[in-house]
């Protein structure tokens, strides 16, 4: 990153998110039913989503790493960054650990 240069972090809010996981859906997408599960585990959240189309089961796990702010401001910190704003949402509301839906973060050098 170039001097002055800016670098945005888009997360989840992996606090708010920990608080309010749902852990078993279905969603249903046209024809196609999906049954979703979630658990934390290792500090991560893991995704499995099952469906059929055409006949055919399909099966993928998804693994995100809850990450909070307190980590993305120390990897910062490493890279020798500062930061100058932080969001909680797309509408640039000021981020709250317990409510927000997003960590939006930007970053100088």
């Amino acid at each position: 990153l170039k001097t002055n240069g800016i670098f945005v972090i888009d997360f989840l809010n992996s606090e708010n998110i920990a608080n309010s996981i749902n852990t078993s859906y279905q969603e249903q997408r046209g024809n196609v039913t999906f049954r979703i599960e979630k658990k934390i585990e290792n500090n991560s959240i893991i995704k499995h989503i099952e469906f059929t189309d055409g006949n055919k089961d399909f099966y993928f796990e998804e693994s995100v790493s809850l990450l909070k702010k307190e980590d993305f401001e120390s990897f910062a910190t490493s890279a020798g960054l500062k930061t100058v704003n932080m969001f909680g949402n797309y509408k640039l509301d000021p981020f709250d650990p317990n409510t927000s839906e997003r960590l939006i973060i930007l970053f100088k050098k």
